[in-house]
């Protein structure tokens, strides 16, 4: 009974453009559920895509995973992935996301800039560093981005890489013309955490861009704190 009400459901909230059957009827007439249930639990294409979307909205559940997951077996393309993989990250389930990546060629995430950056971020929140700097090399060798460059800084400093750091922090100098002021700012505060040079040109960088913006001024004189 508990199985049928689950599945009923899904019939009662069923997507918009999709059939639905009031709660009544399917309640009142076991036969009519027996009958269009097969519809619903092995779903064609179109109501299966129409079911996950629905799902989403309300909620990640353990049926919205269930519909993903046979959704991206069936239909592994880029598209979805990213709709689904997206859905999961901002919801914060992780280990959910990391598990129906893992149902994705390879070379399905290579070929998608969204879906890599993903995969790098969520490997590294997840404590595999050694595949989050793999998906992240794939990506640095074809944009440069400030999202790459945090998820660089952060292997960096949790590997304790202290000479890459330097050198990290020599390209974002050479480049400063390419980084927001913020950015600069955040060089600043970990060039004075480490104790690398330029400490003060990356801040007066930074505010002479921003000398408005509060974050930019906040940053800036955090850094020169914590660099005496």
């Amino acid at each position: 009974a508990t199985d049928a009400t689950d599945w009923a459901l899904d019939c009662v909230d069923s997507p918009k453009g999709y059939p639905s059957i009031p709660a009544v009827s399917l309640v009142a007439d076991p036969a009519t559920i027996t009958a269009i249930r097969p519809a619903w639990v092995a779903p064609d294409s179109t109501t299966l895509i129409g079911l996950v979307r629905h799902h989403g909205e309300l909620g990640v559940t353990p049926r919205y995973l269930e519909l993903s997951r046979k959704l991206l077996t069936e239909m592994p393309t880029t598209f979805f992935a990213q709709e689904i993989i997206t859905t999961l990250v901002e919801a914060g389930q992780d280990a959910d996301a990391a598990d129906l990546m893992a149902l994705l060629d390879p070379d399905l995430i290579a070929r998608s800039d969204a879906l890599l950056t993903h995969a790098a971020w969520l490997e590294y929140r997840l404590g595999r560093f050694p595949e989050a700097e793999r998906h992240l090399e794939k990506l640095e060798q074809r944009r440069d981005t400030g999202d790459d460059r945090s998820l660089r800084y952060h292997l960096l400093v949790t590997s304790g890489q202290w000479e890459a750091l330097d050198a990290f922090l020599d390209r974002q100098w050479q480049q400063r013309a390419e980084r927001s002021p913020l950015e600069l700012a955040q060089c600043g505060t970990l060039a004075a955490q480490i104790g690398a040079k330029r400490v003060a040109e990356f801040l007066q960088a930074a505010v002479a861009a921003a000398p408005e913006d509060p974050h930019v001024l906040v940053a800036a004189y955090s850094a020169a704190v914590s660099a005496g």
